[in-house]
């Protein structure tokens, strides 16, 4: 029986794995064709509509790929990747910046920490205008913390923030793409790597969402 659910989770996840992953081609097309409109403000607002359809679809391919994800841990310099993700953002213009050492290694699976991060800066950007990403050491453990100065999370919704397809609008603006899959994704990676997603709020406002690494998996060579 076990053996039967298993399986018939995974064809479900690959059915809507490749759904997901089938329509970007009419979506490519609806982004063409919408070029050629000439209301300036007509193929803006559609523009818009497409891009946010886009980020949904990078949503749940990324959560249903989080299920089959087969990456193995490896010795990696955690502050080299945290920079590079910030560097990436501050690229393209965004208010992201970044206080830590310069080096520091850890057995982790890289290319998770790096869409979990990713995720975290993202939710900074779309709600406190801003990420402030921190990286440091403990007594227990690695802390890579990303902060913000938007509105924050009410305290009653932050058990239940982390669930799938979970939307914060009673807190954050209505008018941010995305299905809620964010923080469920970071979670679903946190929970694989033996760590912790916690998330709190600051004072006066914004929230802290900090990726918390056991001091076990640090890696002094």
């Amino acid at each position: 029986m076990q053996l039967r659910v298993t399986g018939l989770i995974d064809s479900r996840t690959r059915a809507l794995a490749a759904m997901s992953h089938d329509l970007r081609t009419p979506l490519s097309r609806l982004r063409l064709r919408s070029e050629q409109i000439d209301d300036d403000m007509l193929q803006a607002a559609i523009s818009k509509d497409i891009h946010e359809m886009e980020r949904m679809l990078d949503s749940v391919l990324a959560y249903l790929a989080g299920v089959a994800d087969d990456e193995e841990p490896r010795p990696i310099d955690l502050a080299a990747l945290a920079m590079t993700v910030v560097d990436d953002a501050a690229d393209l213009g965004q208010p992201v910046d970044y206080a830590g050492p310069d080096s520091l290694h850890a057995r982790l699976r890289s290319l998770r920490i790096k869409r979990a991060l990713g995720n975290l800066i993202d939710n900074a950007l779309n709600y406190g205008e801003g990420a402030h990403v921190r990286l440091g050491t403990s007594d227990v453990g690695i802390h890579l913390i990303v902060e913000d100065d938007g509105p924050g999370i009410p305290a009653e919704e932050l058990p239940t923030a982390v669930e799938p397809f979970r939307r914060l609008d009673s807190a954050r603006p209505r008018n941010t793409a995305g299905m809620g899959l964010g923080l469920s994704i970071v979670t679903d990676i946190m929970q694989r790597e033996g760590g912790e997603l916690r998330l709190r709020n600051r004072q006066p406002h914004g929230l802290t969402a900090e990726l918390f690494f056991p001091l076990v998996q640090q890696n002094p060579s």
